[in-house]
């Protein structure tokens, strides 16, 4: 009888930088992973066929994400950017789980009678009635009561996340900032309560506390327009995306030990992927000035993402696989022609994404070592094959042999496809709210207005 399988999805977690904090003896967990487990360089830019001319802008998250979740080609499960163009070139409306054409996991365990536990999972919105739990990318951040399934858990898992309830996480918190006040240039919000400067201070003294003016500047900022930029980008590439991680995180702490009885768990995280953004150093035109201030966040965002992998382990058995999922790494990105080296955080990003992905895997039943040849598309499969589901005729990707159980892949009869599990027709987001998630998405530098 096969474990149970817990995937974190750690948005652009990087290789080279993983395996340079684990030689300066970091990131303990995932260093255990990498000596117990099985672990790889994960192919991603096969997923992303056809769209190689545009480089490292090819590989988008939301297409990735859906191409692991659903071991499909974007061209076949629909999704291919933040923003459906095709749909209207002029007002493009964002993606959501009601446009993807293919079934994910927690769809396909759902049609054998198994449970999942989705927590923040790119493009889940709205939750739709799986067998299982879905908390969708958009908790906490819109006041859409298809936010999750089943609906009733809304308040429970908002008290988790440290609300009174999900009404209350949503008017308040800077985790759950309203959309609409959002902008890549909008000032940084106002720390009214004692509860938000206390959480704003924390992730401020993790990540820069060996430089407290650095703190003090962004909790008593002159008039400065350069201070003024600084909060901005300082809250939305690094306090909102912690802030919001953190949420997500507890949540599904909460629900692990809720719901034990699930057979496939993930949980996606944010935070590296944000920080390498806007504070990436490795190579990139940025001043010696910057990598003083600023040349810790990421591998301290990095420590964050091990102790949040230790603390989803010990909730686990044995028998249980843990996964452990990037979407691709970073490297530096190259500033515009005739720019200077970047003394402080800049609107421009100073890193962009790069494959390969990071695939690591431990469980009494993983084949420890290094692994060749894993596709991104092979993630699904790979994962169906295990917990004892056919594999579909619909898939583009394939079983890893031998990775997750020995036997793998079973001899079982395939099925032409799985179904999607699908939600009423008018739970789709307003015009308003679209509206918002844009400036929303806008805001934190994933695509712009």
């Amino acid at each position: 009888m096969a474990g149970r399988v817990v995937m974190l999805a750690v948005d652009g977690l990087d290789w080279v930088l993983l395996r340079s904090l684990v030689a300066a003896g970091r990131l303990g967990p995932l260093a255990s992973m990498l000596r117990a487990g099985a672990w790889g360089d994960l192919d991603v830019g096969s997923a992303v066929w056809g769209l190689d001319a545009k480089g490292a802008e090819a590989l988008v998250s939301p297409l990735l994400w859906t191409t692991a979740a659903s071991g499909t080609y974007y061209f076949s499960h629909g999704i291919f950017d933040f923003r459906d163009f095709m749909r209207s070139p002029q007002r493009p409306p964002l993606f959501s789980g009601s446009d993807v054409r293919q079934a994910r996991i927690w769809d396909i365990l759902s049609s054998r009678g198994q449970e999942s536990l989705v927590v923040g999972y790119m493009v889940t919105h709205p939750a739709v009635p799986i067998r299982g739990v879905i908390v969708s990318d958009l908790f906490g951040e819109t006041s859409d009561p298809a936010v999750v399934h089943p609906r009733e858990l809304a308040d429970p898992l908002a008290r988790a996340a440290g609300a009174p309830d999900y009404a209350a996480l949503v008017r308040g918190g800077l985790a759950a900032m309203p959309m609409d006040e959002m902008e890549l240039s909008s000032p940084a919000p106002p720390v009214e309560s004692d509860e938000d400067r206390q959480r704003v201070e924390s992730v401020l003294h993790e990540f820069l506390g060996d430089r407290p003016d650095l703190v003090q500047r962004y909790l008593h900022p002159d008039a400065s327009p350069e201070d003024a930029r600084y909060r901005s980008l300082l809250f939305h590439r690094l306090v909102y995306p912690c802030l919001r991680d953190a949420r997500f995180h507890r949540v599904f702490l909460e629900l692990l030990r809720m719901r034990p009885q699930f057979a496939f768990a993930v949980c996606y995280y944010r935070l590296v992927d944000s920080v390498s953004h806007g504070f990436w150093t490795e190579g990139a035109a940025v001043s010696d000035e910057f990598r003083r201030n600023y040349g810790q966040v990421l591998p301290r965002a990095c420590d964050r993402i091990a102790a949040q992998v230790a603390e989803v382990q010990a909730l686990l058995t044995p028998e249980d696989v843990l996964i452990v999922l990037s979407d691709h790494g970073f490297t530096a990105a190259p500033p515009p022609d005739g720019a200077a080296l970047a003394d402080d955080l800049e609107y421009r990003p100073v890193g962009e994404h790069r494959a390969p992905g990071v695939f690591m895997a431990r469980g009494e039943s993983v084949r420890p070592g290094r692994v060749e040849n894993i596709s991104i598309l092979d993630v699904c499969p790979t994962i169906c094959d295990y917990l004892g589901l056919p594999q579909a005729e619909a898939f583009d990707g394939g079983v890893v042999p031998g990775l997750l159980h020995a036997e793998a892949p079973r001899k079982l009869p395939l099925v032409d496809s799985y179904a999607r599990v699908s939600g009423s027709a008018d739970e789709a987001l307003s015009q308003d709210e679209q509206r918002r998630l844009i400036k929303h998405l806008a805001a934190l530098g994933y695509l712009e207005e």
